[in-house]
């Protein structure tokens, strides 16, 4: 929660300024004018060339506090696109985080932040930083006397997420298909698709309907010519025994023709819809 007091040196001469340790003493100004000079800690820098700087960082500021763990992230749909029956979205996606500085001394405070890059996300808020490395960022901010700020850091990147529209979930389909996001006349394309879907689910579920009838109509004759191998032969029960599966057939031959004409059905409710998706392109 405490960040380290640093300084900005930078190398003015022609010279190579060379590693090694390095102390640091603060200058005070005295209210007669005069300045004292204390003890401020050690550091350690690389190598600086000619006309480069380099922060050192060389004690702990207990003075000033520090709250990093304000995150926050977002996503929201921009738009979205068929293309040969792929709906194509746009997402912006946003990372922000909040540091809230605490100065707990009587002087005011010059804060330099270092936020860490993120690889494919562009910097929103601030409008730039003060310096930008291959894996950070720096800000500078100030804070004053027995006061706390706020510095928020946003960063937002633009994607794109490709759907086959053939395959995808019914929900998410009709969810798509009223997100006020998207284009009108995408979503009209999009419901067209959701209503073709729920043909083809109508006609799976009539199938299967069928189908199930006939197990039934199957496993009935089964039951009834083992009751018919049973019953005495001059019984009025065995002789309804065989009238009802002589109905039990004619049913059946009418329950296969239902099946065949549900299959017909089925698929060319589902021809019907990848012929529509295939073609499909709306932008």
């Amino acid at each position: 929660r405490n960040p380290l007091r640093g300084v900005r040196l930078k190398n003015d001469s022609k010279n190579y300024l060379l590693a090694g340790p390095v102390t640091v003493f603060s200058m005070t100004k005295q209210a007669g004018g005069g300045t004292t000079q204390s003890y401020g800690g050690d550091a350690s820098i690389d190598d600086v060339p000619p006309g480069q700087a380099r922060y050192l960082s060389y004690a702990v500021d207990q003075e000033l506090l520090v709250d990093a763990t304000k995150r926050d992230g977002d996503e929201h749909l921009l738009t979205g696109t068929i293309v040969k029956g792929v709906l194509r979205t746009e997402y912006r996606d946003g990372m922000s985080q909040t540091y809230v500085l605490d100065n707990k001394s009587d002087a005011e405070k010059t804060v330099i932040i270092e936020h860490p890059v993120t690889a494919g996300y562009a910097l929103k808020t601030p409008a730039k930083p003060l310096e930008k490395t291959g894996t950070l960022s720096r800000f500078q901010t100030t804070v004053g006397a027995t006061s706390t700020a706020s510095f928020p850091v946003v960063q937002e990147r633009v994607r794109w997420e490709n759907l086959a529209i053939l395959p995808m979930d019914m929900d998410a389909l009709v969810a798509y298909s009223k997100n006020a996001a998207i284009p009108n006349d995408v979503k009209a394309a999009l419901q067209k698709a959701a209503a073709m879907r729920q043909g083809v689910a109508d006609a799976q579920r009539q199938l299967e309907q069928a189908q199930a009838s006939r197990a039934r109509i199957l496993q009935d004759e089964e039951n009834t010519r083992r009751n018919i191998q049973v019953l005495p032969e001059s019984s009025q029960t065995r002789s309804d025994a065989i009238k009802d599966l002589a109905a039990a057939e004619s049913s059946l031959k009418d329950t296969d023709k239902a099946i065949q004409s549900d299959q017909g059905a089925l698929n060319a409710a589902k021809d019907g819809l990848a012929n529509y998706l295939n073609n499909l392109t709306v932008e």
